[in-house]
């Protein structure tokens, strides 16, 4: 009884084993047998179709007679495990280009290829059997190159650098994009062995494959994994602005779709040495500077994949801390104004200015310069100055990188000159002299015009 159930469990398994079984996504239909998988049918909506080495763990060895028959496959391409493919298996397939096989297969069935399109072409490696295959059959034949191995870096501002290794015998390179759907589209074509892709979305995950094509179109390698890469793009470098301040600077930029945080060097030379701050906000404070000293910065993103962008010398932000504003006086004298202030730490030099607008519109009236040791220091506004208006005086100190220190037009120490109130009395007193004389007149013309009546 015994051996009667294991005689049944048995032939189950074999008929089971041999059942089509459906690669869900893929629509390609196998049957496992003791030799190992074969492919046996398609019913995918996928024109390009490559097939894996191995299904459910077992070797994928052969194609079966008419398994891909009348399908609209554009193209196929065969694992290096297969070793067989039975008769008819691309017959009727009007819309083939090509099937790639390789060089394991020792066996191709009658009219395997009895396809009727008249683009299709059978690659295969030189010397294989496919070969002799294809002129025994007069079929045309695209041969095989080695595959380029690719490589792909993410760069900022949404771009992708390829390079692939060189193929011997290959003239030219095809770049390919994968598309959501799985089908590759054609970017551009190449004799070079680099290729940089650009104009893409940020934070994005993009795969690539390159193929070698011969001078002659009739040889190029297979879509083969090592010559696709996948690589996701890295957000773009933020436009940083700097605000200076005594002993501070203050960093900003724009929030940054994809950015996770934000990571802030110090820059000495050519690269960043040191991470000061990694910081989710928009902007941060250095503080506790020296005055009048120069620090260049690079701001990073790293990303929701936690890739962190490229250091590059464009993005670097050079600033400086500026000098306190000198303490400042100024007075009015008859003709001119004098202006005296106190030097402050890191000065190379002085910018005096004036305005006769009280809200600002400062024009330079010269630079003053220390001389030795002096920590006081005065400068003398003349010239072309109106009496009757009131000014406005701004002292700046400027380090030794030019920049000046803090500057608002609202600000700056309001002052008259001396003869503004004497020369506006005289006008005034001027005014009414020449008023009462008007008047003394007028009475005496008519007292003269009254007395001739009489």
């Amino acid at each position: 009884m015994k051996r009667i159930l294991a005689l049944i469990l048995a032939l189950m398994i074999a008929f089971c084993s041999a059942l089509p079984a459906f690669a869900g996504t893929e629509g390609i239909a196998y049957a496992i047998s003791e030799g190992g998988a074969s492919v046996t049918g398609y019913n995918g909506t996928q024109k390009e179709v490559e097939i894996d080495e191995v299904y459910n763990g077992v070797p994928v060895v052969a194609i079966a007679d008419e398994a891909f028959k009348e399908s609209f496959v554009s193209s196929v391409v065969l694992p290096k495990s297969v070793t067989s493919i039975g008769e008819r298996a691309f017959s009727g397939c009007t819309k083939i280009n090509y099937v790639r096989v390789p060089s394991s297969v020792k066996y191709i069935g009658k009219d395997a290829f009895a396809c009727g399109s008249p683009s299709f072409v059978l690659r295969c490696n030189k010397g294989s059997y496919a070969e002799a295959y294809a002129e025994d059959y007069s079929l045309n034949v695209n041969y095989v190159l080695s595959s380029p191995v690719l490589k792909a870096q993410a760069r900022t501002n949404n771009e992708i650098h390829l390079w692939w290794s060189s193929v011997q015998g290959a003239d030219e390179y095809f770049i390919y994009r994968v598309l959501a759907n799985g089908s590759r589209a054609l970017l551009d074509s190449t004799e070079d062995t680099v290729f940089d892709v650009k104009n893409l979305s940020g934070n994005t995950e993009y795969t690539f494959f390159v193929r070698a094509v011969d001078d002659k179109k009739t040889a190029s390698s297979d879509y083969e994994k090592k010559a696709s890469a996948t690589v996701l793009t890295l957000c773009d470098n933020p436009e940083v602005r700097i605000k200076s301040s005594p002993h501070r600077l203050d960093l900003h930029w724009q929030n940054v779709d994809g950015a996770k945080r934000y990571n802030v060097y110090l820059v000495k030379g050519a690269k960043p040495v040191k991470l000061i701050k990694s910081t989710t906000k928009n902007g941060f404070v250095y503080d506790n500077l020296p005055v009048g000293k120069t620090f260049a910065f690079f701001v990073s993103i790293v990303d929701l994949a936690g890739n962190e962008s490229r250091f590059e010398k464009k993005n670097v932000i050079i600033a400086s801390t500026v000098c306190e504003k000198p303490k400042t006086q100024a007075a009015g004298s008859w003709i001119s104004i004098d202006v005296n202030w106190e030097g402050v730490e890191g000065a190379r030099y002085y910018g005096v200015f004036y305005s006769s607008s009280m809200s600002g519109g400062y024009q330079l009236a010269d630079y003053v310069y220390p001389k030795g040791d002096s920590k006081k220091f005065e400068y003398t506004i003349g010239g072309k100055l109106n009496y009757m208006k009131d000014y406005k005086v701004l002292v700046r100190a400027y380090n030794e990188n030019d920049d000046g220190s803090p500057f608002d037009k609202t600000t700056g120490i309001k002052c008259r000159l001396k003869g503004f109130y004497i020369i506006s009395a005289a006008l005034i007193l001027l005014a009414i002299g020449v008023v009462t004389l008007i008047v003394l007149f007028v009475i005496k013309k008519k007292k003269e015009y009254y007395e001739v009546e009489c």
